[in-house]
């Protein structure tokens, strides 16, 4: 699918801010990239999951209407182990949570009672980019589900090669004055698609919202 954006700016405003242009094209740039990361989640809500965990427990689900599931080490690394039983190699994962998901596993008294002592900058500057020799990634992406009484948050840990990204056209930038309107139009677009390869490289892990 064509994917994208269109930013109209008057002539004004670009004569008061003459970098608002580069502004523009940078902000669109940073969108093709997230967006390609939207995609890969509302690919994988599409697939019946092999491998979903209670990020709270590691406890499996097969669906995520829990209350209580705050989001853990214990759960990581039970979804973690449910990669390494479908026969994979756990190396190379990734852990894509929620901005919420991820002050929880901070918090989380196995975390800051042992592994900062080893890593004091997980509670001194708030920095965790790998635990349990998973990277983890913070993302405001993250499919939200509504269920009738706990809403939840569908985290990703996945294996590298899980998914792929198809690409018939790069992000291409287009730029053309209106004179009747004094404005400068600005678009952005790229065509792609994300489909999954192996979902059994994948495994949800849900919490609360």
């Amino acid at each position: 699918a064509i994917r994208g954006g269109v930013q109209r700016i008057g002539y004004s405003q670009l004569e008061d801010i003459p970098a608002l242009t580069n502004a523009i094209n940078q902000s669109f740039a940073l969108e093709a990239i997230s967006d390609e990361e939207k995609l890969l989640h509302t690919e994988f809500e599409t697939v019946t999951p092999s491998n979903w965990v209670n990020g709270n427990s590691g406890a499996t689900l097969t669906a995520d209407d829990v209350a209580g599931m705050t989001m853990t080490g214990k759960g990581l690394v039970y979804a973690k182990k449910k990669i390494g039983e479908q026969g994979y190699d756990t190396n190379d994962l990734v852990f894509l949570c929620d901005p919420k998901a991820y002050a929880e596993l901070l918090t989380d008294s196995n975390i800051s009672t042992f592994t900062q002592q080893g890593n004091a900058g997980i509670t001194q500057k708030g920095q965790l980019e790998e635990l349990y020799g998973i990277s983890i990634v913070v993302s405001n992406n993250i499919t939200e589900k509504d269920n009738s009484t706990n809403d939840t948050l569908r985290n990703i840990l996945f294996k590298k090669g899980a998914f792929g990204i198809a690409s018939s056209r790069d992000l291409s930038m287009e730029s053309q004055r209106d004179n009747a309107k004094q404005q400068v139009i600005i678009s952005g677009t790229q065509r792609l698609a994300v489909k999954t390869i192996d979902e059994k490289m994948v495994c949800r892990v849900s919490t609360a919202q």
